[in-house]
């Protein structure tokens, strides 16, 4: 009788990778974003469908998703079953982008293949993409950016060229990849022939393609800021205040607008059931603009609502409890199952993000030397506590998830292969020994 060719956990994994995307499909499917347009997703879906709008906020959003919901919205037509299918390959493409990256940085292709299960599974990552939201193409651009970038092929001007495209339009569609963009094209610096040359061309490319959305953001807001303009989520997040209220004026166009955004994890209660705890219970921050002047207003009030020491230390504190523990919106509907699902298991985060983040540094510590996965992991765990970008959401913390799960996978491989070298070691003497 032959022998079955495949261990049985990796059928086991491949089953849960096929069950599990088709319940990605089917609740997409059922669950199409154009049934959620509300709040941010009214606001991605207007500008998509009004291609030459020129509200403040076609300006301070980063400019790619908004491109691409554009061009989705023209061959759609809106139509509820296209978005849906729509909707359903995005989801799917996700978790199998993710795992053509594990593939290139784990030895063992099964574990790949979990990697790829858990992903599937994973109902953060299922629930978001009912929604018209960056996430959902941010997700797997990350993860395809990634793999293009790690998989081994000849080192031409053109590979190189595709590979900052590529990166390019994962920034554009939120600055929070730009540090992980870094990092991985370091190590691809690392690995070439000539990184001098490549350097001065990536250079060159990133001119080249941003260039157009600072002239577009100039056009907009008088400022030239490609990846979206910053100001706006920098003074609310450095204001400590629960709302901020933006009135903003055109002179040059005879319009003024005003808006008012509290961030949804202002209302949440992190430590629930335990505490009632919310970071930002009150308080309210008043921006005044004038576009015509640039930036000039927006340093001002930069300026005016800039924190002390002590209360930007608890700013930190705050977004680092929001990264870990915050609920997810606008995938938050508890009456629905998959983001029930995600709400109970937020405690998880607080165990796979730090333990990834400091496992990946003791790792590396040990060993004496920098690696792609826990360098990838432990700048995904930084650059967020540390930043000043904004108030803190589970949303952001999205599309690093794929890396604390791999960073784990990666460790686990590590310390069997460790374990297995330290076994050999053990036995070789006694082998002697006995001889």
């Amino acid at each position: 009788m032959p022998k079955f060719r495949y261990p049985l956990s990796a059928v086991l994994a491949v089953a849960l990778v096929v069950v599990g995307s088709g319940l990605r499909v089917l609740w997409t499917a059922t669950h199409p974003p154009i049934d959620f347009v509300y709040s941010d997703a009214e606001r991605h879906w207007f500008n998509a469908t009004h291609p030459l709008e020129t509200n403040p906020f076609a300006g301070i959003d980063p400019p790619a998703y908004e491109l691409w919901l554009s061009l989705i919205a023209r061959i759609t037509l809106g139509n509820r079953t296209a978005l849906g299918i729509y909707a359903s390959l995005l989801s799917l493409a996700a978790p199998f982008v993710w795992f053509l990256f594990a593939r290139t940085v784990l030895q063992r292709k099964v574990l790949a293949v979990w990697f790829w299960a858990v992903l599937t599974w994973l109902p953060t990552w299922i629930g978001i993409f009912s929604y018209f939201m960056n996430e959902t193409i941010l997700i797997p651009l990350i993860g395809l950016s990634l793999w293009l970038t790690a998989r081994e092929r000849p080192d031409t001007p053109g590979r190189w060229v595709g590979l900052n495209l590529g990166w390019i339009l994962t920034c554009l569609t939120r600055i929070i990849a730009l540090p992980i963009a870094a990092v991985i094209m370091a190590f691809a610096l690392g690995g070439t022939r000539c990184p001098v040359r490549r350097t001065l061309l990536a250079l060159a490319v990133w001119a080249c393609a941003l260039t157009p959305f600072a002239l577009r953001s100039y056009e907009i807001l008088r400022v030239a800021t490609p990846f979206g303009l910053p100001y706006p989520h920098h003074i609310y997040w450095e204001s400590g205040a629960r709302d901020i209220y933006l009135h903003i004026t055109v002179p040059s166009r005879r319009t003024d607008f005003n808006y008012n955004f509290t961030a949804a994890s202002a209302f949440d209660e992190p430590f629930h059931p335990f505490s009632e705890y919310q970071p930002r219970p009150s308080g309210r921050a008043d921006v005044f603009v004038n576009v015509d002047r640039g930036a000039a207003d927006w340093q001002r009030a930069a300026a005016e609502y800039s924190p002390t020491f002590s209360k930007r230390l608890h700013l930190y504190c705050e977004n680092a409890l929001l990264f870990l523990l915050a609920d997810s919106w606008p995938d938050g509907h508890l009456d629905f199952f998959w983001e029930n699902a995600a709400y109970h298991l937020h405690w998880m985060w607080l165990v796979i993000v730090p333990g990834a983040a400091i496992g990946s540094a003791i790792h590396m510590y040990r060993n004496r030397s920098l690696q792609l996965v826990p360098c990838l992991a432990v700048v995904s765990f930084l650059v967020p506590l540390f930043s000043n970008a904004g108030v803190m959401e589970a949303r952001f913390r999205k599309p690093l998830e794929g890396i604390f799960i791999l960073a784990l996978f990666w460790l686990a491989e590590q310390w069997r292969n460790d374990s297995k070298t330290l076994h050999h070691g053990d036995t070789e003497p006694q082998k002697e020994l006995r001889s």
